[in-house]
């Protein structure tokens, strides 16, 4: 079912699709081409590409269409989320290729949401269920078990009492957001679910403050981390290693510096803003040792003023929402690499709102429908969709995942140097050569 870098779509018609480059690479080299065409083309990014394969079905409606939204995969390719039909509230379900749609009932629940599945299966997510007294409550489906995360409440609590998933990992460890009103305060907490058991974590790692959260830890449980403050806007950073915690100062001069995410190098995702809660969410790279806190900003895309991340993924790569943009009514993603230059925001490929088009038209990122899930070995699933990464075609310099006009403008304008960019075949320099690798896979990449 797993395709590779779809190769074939650019060599079914290579003849053509090679005379047509070479057209253009005569106009460019006899000078036709305006200089401005070479100038407004964007800089190359390292080429993290995502090829379609898959798309989560479900059964008809009786009345309207059926709304599909993917939430988290695992390495086997299931996909966990939320699904509805219409105005009918959400069911949270589990899909896998080849297989129904199928439901996973929470009894008495109004509407349910499965957010997150490990690669053991175990599932997690939040329902809406009358009569128990909570607003929302947090539930994790292991080896078929279902449970129903309610700590106890202190009497006299007030009414909308409720947990959040934040985080699990391979080891069936859940971090749960609590939080509930108790004589005119609120009290936020995040508990650690194992096998029944519920921890505080604040208690357990010395956190101070009135509201603790809890939003990353890794694969072997022995990293914890997230933020602590008065209130989501005004929180710093924690970090926790095998019981020991360090708090760590914001950024200065801003109101909220929260960890969202991390990886498995020691990097971590920050979100962060300012008061008041108009101001434009920006993401931070940080790394935290022996005490210290580096800080690096990654810089929204041209035309924006926000940047809010989503997550992380394990070999540091990050998913977000462009904000304060020229498409205000589209939620666009924005796939930031690693190795990005200077942080800069990068859009990996650029989709349709429904995936759909092609060449693309709107750009930049990947559709709406809350945050996107992403396996260890490179699926991601987001909308109704799974994507896999996948390497960029020969030639793509600029990194938007199809060898194209701006790639060959760059190629011509480095021709004769030792530059390793264009250097396709490593000889040493940029030459004839390179030029007819670049020509070989014109027009070529992922399909979506």
């Amino acid at each position: 079912m797993v395709e590779q870098c779809a190769s074939g779509v650019g060599r079914r018609h290579a003849g053509w699709r090679r005379w047509y480059a070479l057209a253009v690479c005569g106009l460019a080299v006899g000078g036709i081409v305006l200089p401005g065409w070479w100038s407004a083309a964007r800089a190359g990014g390292p080429g993290n590409c995502f090829e379609w394969i898959d798309t989560v079905t479900g059964p008809a409606c009786s009345f309207g269409s059926r709304q599909i939204y993917a939430r988290g995969i695992n390495n086997d390719g299931v996909v966990v989320g939320h699904s509805h039909c219409s105005v009918a509230p959400p069911r949270a379900y589990r899909w896998q290729s080849g297989t129904p749609l199928q439901e996973i009932v929470i009894p008495g629940a109004t509407d349910s949401m499965a957010l997150f599945i490990n690669n053991r299966g175990t599932i997690a997510g939040e329902a809406s269920i009358p009569g128990i007294g909570w607003g929302y409550v947090a539930w994790i489906l292991k080896d078929g078990v279902l449970t129903i995360i309610t700590p106890p409440l202190p009497l006299g609590h007030g009414p909308g009492a409720f947990t959040d998933p934040q985080a699990l990992n391979d080891q069936d460890q859940l971090l749960v957001y609590f939080a509930y009103d108790l004589d005119g305060s609120s009290s936020r907490r995040t508990l650690l679910w194992q096998d029944g058991v519920l921890t505080d974590i604040g208690d357990l790692l010395g956190i101070s403050g009135p509201a603790v959260g809890g939003t990353y830890i890794s694969r072997d449980g022995r990293t914890l981390a997230g933020w602590t403050g008065q209130q989501w806007q005004i929180c710093h950073p924690w970090v926790a290693h095998d019981g020991r915690a360090v708090e760590y100062p914001g950024i200065e001069g801003r109101s909220m510096t929260a960890i969202i995410g991390g990886s498995d190098d020691g990097e971590f995702l920050l979100s962060v803003k300012d008061l008041p809660a108009v101001s434009p969410y920006q993401s931070y790279r940080a790394r935290f040792r022996d005490g210290e806190a580096v800080y690096e900003r990654i810089a929204p895309l041209s035309g924006y003023t926000g940047l809010r991340s989503w997550t992380m993924t394990s070999d540091g790569m990050v998913f977000g929402q462009s904000t304060g943009g020229p498409y205000p009514f589209q939620t666009m993603y924005t796939a930031v690499a690693p190795e990005s230059l200077q942080g800069q925001a990068i859009v990996t490929q650029m989709l349709n709102a429904d995936w759909s088009g092609y060449p693309p038209i709107v750009p930049p990122g990947l559709p709406s429908g809350g945050r996107p899930g992403w396996s260890d070995n490179g699926l991601l699933a987001s909308s109704r969709h799974v994507h896999r990464r996948v390497p960029p075609p020969p030639g793509d310099l600029d990194g938007d995942c199809r060898v194209g006009l701006a790639d060959l403008l760059r190629l011509l304008a480095m021709w004769g140097s030792d530059q390793g960019e264009g250097d396709l075949n490593e000889n040493g320099a940029v030459d004839a050569a390179d030029l007819m690798i670049l020509l070989e896979h014109w027009y070529e990449g992922p399909v979506f």
